[in-house]
């Protein structure tokens, strides 16, 4: 950066401008890599590199991925949601699943939209559940009622990011199997 090296070694003794690494700070950060001591990972769209200094990609974000820096991961959730103790009675039943990846930003809250139809039925309607703001680290659970007697459904979580008024959606859970 812009303070002095050393004149004997060419080291910089209070390390490199962004973007930049190696003893004397001449290496540019490679390898999808950016920012001070290059620790930060690109991810933009097609895997090309970002700016070494700021992160910024070419043309777009990795899928999954937002911000200027595309440093913003979106929420997923890997594996469907599951009814451990399954009927609650006769027509409700308690969802349980896990958070999803743990490294979202902390200025978003996270919500879940719960979707769930008929199992076998053609082209059966998805219905929603009141949207879930995710207040745990763990396991959360949200119980559906008004679901018909010796009925089978089936469930999927959509997660969102709250940003101010504004929702973005993440990448939903798979489809549960009949329950």
């Amino acid at each position: 950066d812009n303070d002095p090296c050393t004149k004997d070694t060419g080291t910089c003794p209070l390390g490199c401008a962004e973007g930049y690494t190696g003893d004397s700070c001449q290496e540019e950060c490679s390898g999808g890599t950016f920012g001070l001591a290059c620790h930060k990972r690109c991810h933009c769209r097609y895997g090309i590199e970002c700016n070494p200094q700021d992160g910024t990609c070419p043309n777009e974000c990795a899928k999954d991925w937002l911000g200027d820096d595309c440093q913003t991961e979106l929420p997923y959730i890997l594996n469907p949601p599951r009814a451990p103790e399954n009927l609650i009675d006769s027509t409700s039943i308690a969802l349980r699943w896990y958070r999803w990846n743990k490294h979202i930003d902390a200025r978003y809250q996270l919500s879940v939209h719960v979707l769930y139809r008929q199992y076998g039925v053609n082209n059966g309607e998805w219905l929603e559940v009141p949207p879930v703001v995710q207040t745990s680290d763990s396991v959360q659970e949200v119980v559906v009622a008004g679901l018909k007697y010796n009925t089978f459904y089936e469930f999927q979580l959509i997660p969102y990011m709250l940003d101010g008024l504004d929702e973005i959606k993440g990448r939903s859970s798979p489809v549960s199997q009949p329950i």
